[in-house]
């Protein structure tokens, strides 16, 4: 495994759950399946819009069981996209698979998923509505 030092170039964030065996097992397990850690990076954006999806219709479902499952199927996707995001780093170090581009693979996908669930969220409070009579979470406001 890679020494992880502050600062300095190349460095990587500590994250404990690097450390993990289960993650460790995993991202092994990743590696051995063939996907790459830049289609790891892909399919978080994809575990993102699964979210945003059962975000945007929670408010809208036709009874409680089924915005429950809603918001259970939202927050599974956010768990998803955070383990792929924890994947993508393990599988291109550990896993020998470092790329030209991987760095653009490992924070734009994140710098679009994580605003288009917090965009959703923040819509599908309808709660907030009909508290303060307009919508103050999400971007952008539909009042603007």
């Amino acid at each position: 495994m890679q020494e992880e030092t502050p600062g300095g170039v190349g460095a990587r964030r500590y994250l404990k759950s690097r450390e993990k065996p289960w993650a460790q097992r995993l991202a092994v397990k990743v590696d051995a399946w063939g996907l790459t850690p830049n289609a790891i990076s892909v399919l978080s954006v994809v575990f993102a819009l699964v979210s945003v999806a059962c975000l945007m219709t929670a408010s809208e479902a036709c009874c409680p069981t089924a915005a429950t499952l809603l918001w259970i199927g939202a927050a599974v996707g956010i768990q998803m996209r955070l383990l792929c995001n924890l994947l993508d780093g393990m599988v291109a170090i550990e896993g020998g698979k470092k790329s030209v581009v991987g760095g653009l693979y490992n924070e734009v996908p994140d710098r679009i998923a994580d605003p288009l669930i917090l965009m959703a969220a923040g819509y599908s409070s309808d709660w907030i509505i009909k508290l303060w009579g307009m919508p103050l979470a999400g971007w952008p406001p539909c009042w603007l």
